[in-house]
């Protein structure tokens, strides 16, 4: 299981994207499995249930300034 810091999840409310920053964690058995928590008084859960959402990880590198 790999932790990732908070990254982006983007889903549609009434049409229109809204992005959500949560930790995730990544398993890998047979398949990938993303795993995050929403907490019960944010209602996006809502709108991520029985849809198709968007992940984005990305890797940061170090800037060196001389």
């Amino acid at each position: 299981m790999k932790q990732f810091s908070v990254v982006p999840i983007i889903a549609a409310k009434d049409n229109i994207p809204e992005a959500k920053h949560l930790p995730f964690f990544v398993t890998k058995i047979d398949d990938v499995i993303l795993t995050a928590h929403f907490a019960k008084a944010n209602e996006y859960w809502n709108y991520i249930e029985d849809s198709e959402v968007l992940v984005i990880f990305y890797r940061t590198s170090r800037l060196r300034f001389n």
